[in-house]
């Protein structure tokens, strides 16, 4: 039920009505008027402020920071003044005071936010130094780096690692000058129970958090002459921010990361899709076996999901999915098709789990993924302009099913099953109420019936749900869960652009359903030309047949 707005507020001379309870913050942002904030997390309450926020109220002659003061009572506030404004700026030189000034080859260089609201609150030089501290640089995950010398504690990233993933990584440590943000008792990332989401990348204000960056081993790759460079896109990327404001009108729809890579120099470039095919194929097998087990199968097509299950639950009456990433289907097809030549993966994703993938899988050649951000890097080297042609992927992996869109969205990979289950059971799609599955807020449970057995479907809507929703199924769990760490999922990814998040999910997913929908090849096993290619390479190895599962080591 909403709340009634009943709190008469002045803001600049103006009368506005307001909500108990509500953040002063919001109530002005509302009304147009634009409040600098460094700590700020959206919808959450501040525990850390800046204090670059702070307005004045004259009822109580003070100075308040707008970001953590909740409305009780009749305010009189004044937002913008000259003593305002050099508050502001000085608050801001204090910030700065210690904050290393490396702004020209800084990876976040134009994106850094604190950079941005210098500029904006015109400091223009170091008035106050301090002694600057010798903090190290954390490097050991493979995915994320960490900087600590560029932490300002505005305790972004413990909010949304804590109360919005829930995986409880991130703590501040340590008091006064030494204070940090780490993971308990001082470990590095690598030895935590990190599990390489990445959402803390896209709050941070600065560069103190960033992926680690592979470019250099692109163009190192597409000056090995020796082997071929194949980019392979995920399909969620034709739909991220960065990528669609390249388009020449909002109506158009023109796949510019094709282009971008072809002009990078790239040998070869597929799109994710015809992998996603055969793991849905595949993963269809594994789902029927697991059935005549009586256990419950969890996908680990999302590899935060995977992470966090394996560092922290454990259930014997759950089987984790044992199938391989479908990335690594297309180095098995891959090896197939060019048997003779040496090549090397380049993965563009918005997953910063990948990169942790890619660096623990033993691969005969290792392979790299990127995240959007990386991906943009690479056209401001190799474009120009915003022109884009030759837009096709290559053959003989062009052609893929309308399936292999369902797994980047929450439900999707249980619709996929079930889909699937019902074209092989000849039974009519009609029956099915596939919204069920699309409108997953938290977790559920989607329950079907096909040629009259029940079927039991867990859909896991973001990773703070992971605990609560085992818990709450422990007694009956369903047949299959699938997860999605990222709340909404992959258009969300910890590697997607910053300005996804602004987009609603409703208004996303009807794109999506109208990619889904306009698709020609509906199903896997009616993607002819790639199952018979797959089938010929698995009775090739017939010796193997775990060829697309994971090799357990004994």
């Amino acid at each position: 039920m909403k709340k009634e707005a009943n709190i008469t507020i002045h803001i600049n001379g103006q009368k506005i009505k307001a909500t108990k309870g509500e953040l002063l913050l919001d109530v002005i942002r509302k009304q147009g008027i634009n409040i600098p904030t460094l700590c700020h997390f959206e919808g959450k309450h501040s525990d850390y402020p800046c204090r670059i926020c702070i307005v004045y109220d004259e009822n109580s002659k003070s100075y308040i920071p707008s970001c953590n003061t909740r409305i009780t009572e009749e305010l009189n506030i004044t937002t913008h003044s000259p003593e305002l404004l050099k508050k502001r700026s000085m608050l801001l030189e204090l910030i700065l005071a210690n904050h290393p000034d490396d702004c020209l080859y800084c990876v976040k260089n134009n994106a850094c936010e604190l950079r941005l609201l210098a500029n904006e609150l015109n400091v223009d030089q170091r008035r106050f130094h301090t002694k600057e501290i010798a903090f190290n640089t954390d490097k050991s995950s493979p995915a994320i780096t960490r900087e600590y010398a560029k932490c300002i504690l505005c305790g972004k990233c413990v909010t949304i690692c804590n109360e919005v993933q829930k995986c409880n990584v991130l703590q501040f440590n340590n008091k006064g000058k030494q204070s940090r943000i780490e993971p308990e008792f001082g470990k590095l990332l690598y030895q935590s129970a990190c599990v390489y989401c990445g959402k803390c990348l896209q709050v941070c204000p600065t560069a103190s958090l960033y992926e680690r960056e592979n470019i250099s081993a692109f163009f190192s790759s597409l000056g090995n002459t020796a082997q071929k460079t194949i980019s392979i896109f995920s399909p969620i990327l034709e739909f991220d921010q960065a990528i669609t404001s390249l388009n020449k009108t909002a109506r158009s729809r023109e796949n510019h990361t094709v282009s971008i890579l072809r002009k990078s120099g790239s040998n070869h470039v597929f799109s994710l899709n015809p992998a996603i095919d055969l793991y849905l194929y595949e993963l269809l097998n594994e789902f029927k076996a697991t059935l005549k087990e009586n256990k419950t199968l969890i996908s680990t097509f999302c590899p935060s999901a995977e992470l966090y299950i394996q560092k922290s639950l454990y259930n014997e009456n759950i089987k984790l999915s044992a199938l391989i990433k479908p990335i690594y289907f297309f180095q098995k097809m891959l090896e197939h098709i060019y048997p003779e030549s040496k090549f090397q993966l380049h993965e563009f994703t918005t997953c910063v789990a990948q990169k942790h993938i890619h660096a623990i899988e033993s691969v005969k050649d290792k392979n790299y993924a990127y995240t959007v951000r990386e991906l943009m890097k690479i056209k401001q080297t190799t474009s120009y302009g915003n022109n884009s042609s030759n837009v096709k992927t290559d053959e003989p992996f062009h052609l893929f099913s309308a399936l292999s869109y369902l797994p980047f969205i929450p439900g999707g990979m249980s619709e996929a099953i079930v889909r699937m289950l019902s074209l092989e059971n000849n039974a009519a799609n009609n029956n099915i109420n596939f919204d069920s599955f699309r409108n997953v807020e938290n977790f559920g449970i989607v329950k079907i019936t096909l040629h009259q057995r029940e079927y039991s479907f867990g859909i896991i809507n973001g990773m703070s749900h992971i605990k609560t929703a085992l818990e709450t199924w422990e007694n009956r769990l369903p047949a299959f869960i699938e997860i999605l760490a990222c709340p909404n999922g992959c258009y969300y990814g910890g590697g997607a652009s910053k300005e996804n998040q602004n987009t609603e999910f409703k208004q996303f997913s009807k794109q999506w359903f109208e990619i889904f929908d306009q698709t020609l090849i509906r199903y896997p096993q009616r993607n002819t030309q790639l199952i018979s290619l797959y089938q010929e390479i698995k009775e090739k190895q017939s010796s193997d047949s775990s060829l697309f599962y994971i090799q357990k080591e004994e």
